[in-house]
């Protein structure tokens, strides 16, 4: 495969994201009672790494959400995806409206 069919891959993949991915501010995530702090978040999920449950896509997920300095509150969500190293990548299913709207307002700066 050469570069341009690999750039075009790659930028096909990228521009097939609903969401912009960001890393500030944390977004720290509690399951069963354990705090994890997303590797990544977006207005459509987020990213753990270490992720201590078992794990199968399509496993649904609820907890508490907070935003650093910020809004508090409960999600429900999906695991859409597990790479080769256990991390997870999770789909919201719900979320609190009062810390989608301090994270929508946040992605808009």
């Amino acid at each position: 495969m050469g570069f341009l069919q690999k750039f075009s891959t790659w930028f096909h993949y990228r521009d097939r994201r609903a969401h912009v991915r960001y890393e500030i501010p944390g977004l720290t995530i509690t399951h069963d009672g354990v705090d994890y702090t997303a590797t990544d978040w977006s207005l459509g999920g987020f990213k753990l790494d270490d992720f201590r449950a078992t794990l199968y896509v399509g496993k649904k997920l609820e907890g508490k959400i907070s935003l650093e300095g910020g809004e508090k509150g409960v999600f429900s969500a999906e695991i859409i995806n597990i790479d080769d190293s256990g991390n997870i990548s999770v789909r919201f299913l719900a979320i609190t409206p009062s810390v989608f709207l301090a994270m929508s307002g946040l992605s808009t700066m």
